[in-house]
């Protein structure tokens, strides 16, 4: 029997399988061995979990695996969309966020990279980078993501609620705080 998160994974609303195909393939492996990774620099050991260094599209998997089980379905499709949407931006941007200048970009960003990473571009993401992607969906109709204010609010609440996630499993040490503008 196929988790929610698999079952219900919008495959049909991308263009581009590459679009979602790693996440998707990460939840297969998730889903398979009901196995739940620790972040690198987790020191607790549990039985069953497996301690090694996790990529972004590994952490995007995980945290959409976890969220599966609280959300109405209509709601999951639209945070896998965010959430394909963001690492597309990270592999987009992600080389200028990284100090390391060395590395081989010809591989995928998200591949090669924790989630030190990630959180260092949403602001770019937020501003620059999702109006440009949602470009190329003007078809969807979502109830919470979109180019209008009020949708481009809730994406940066959803981009707050995972970074969140992140510090609070270990996957990055930085924090997300949210700057309002004096009126």
């Amino acid at each position: 029997m196929k988790l929610p998160c698999l079952l219900h994974f919008p495959k049909e609303i991308f263009k581009k399988e590459e679009d979602y195909l790693k996440i998707y393939t990460y939840l297969e492996e998730i889903s398979n061995n009901q196995r739940v990774p620790l972040a690198s620099n987790d020191k607790t050991t549990k039985k069953g979990l497996i301690s090694q260094p996790i990529n972004c599209n590994k952490i995007f998997a995980l945290f959409l695996f976890e969220i599966s089980r609280h959300l109405k379905v209509s709601c999951f499709k639209e945070i896998v969309f965010f959430i394909c949407l963001f690492r597309k931006s990270l592999n987009l941007i992600g080389w200028k966020f990284v100090s390391n200048k060395n590395e081989d970009e010809k591989n995928e960003f998200c591949e090669v990279h924790n989630g030190e990473s990630i959180l260092e571009s949403c602001n770019e993401f937020i501003t620059s980078c999702l109006p440009d992607l949602l470009n190329d969906y003007d078809d969807l109709a979502f109830d919470f993501i979109g180019k209008q204010e009020d949708k481009i609010k809730n994406l940066v609440f959803f981009t707050q609620f995972f970074g969140n996630w992140m510090y609070c499993n270990n996957y990055t040490t930085l924090k997300l705080k949210m700057n309002y503008d004096e009126p």
